[in-house]
């Protein structure tokens, strides 16, 4: 059985960890915007499409939490001058071996 106040404080932890409104979460979760509100202010929804919608907040925050540790590992990779991930073994060449390299070359 479904608490239905621990899954409602669920959505808003979510809304506010993701940066996202609640109506948006209860988009994604009922197809409908204003239904977290709705049950927040006593209305009622069956219990397998609460069910589904327990399925979908779960799955939202493990994506939720998988970007997070994508972004988190992101900020830790070393990058060229062109924003784009450097290979593992190469190191980024100071800007004066660049105009060396460059001058010797013509």
């Amino acid at each position: 059985m479904v608490d239905l106040d621990a899954f409602l404080t669920r959505c808003e932890t979510f809304a506010k960890t993701a940066g996202i409104s609640l109506s948006t979460v209860s988009n994604k979760l009922f197809d409908d915007g204003a239904r977290l509100k709705n049950l927040r202010a006593g209305k009622d929804v069956g219990i397998r499409r609460l069910g589904r919608a327990v399925a979908a907040l779960e799955a939202l925050e493990r994506q939720h939490a998988a970007k997070a540790a994508s972004d988190a590992e992101r900020i830790d990779t070393p990058l060229d001058g062109n924003g784009s991930v450097l290979p593992k073994r190469q190191k980024l060449a100071s800007q004066d071996t660049q105009q060396k390299k460059t001058v010797e070359t013509y």
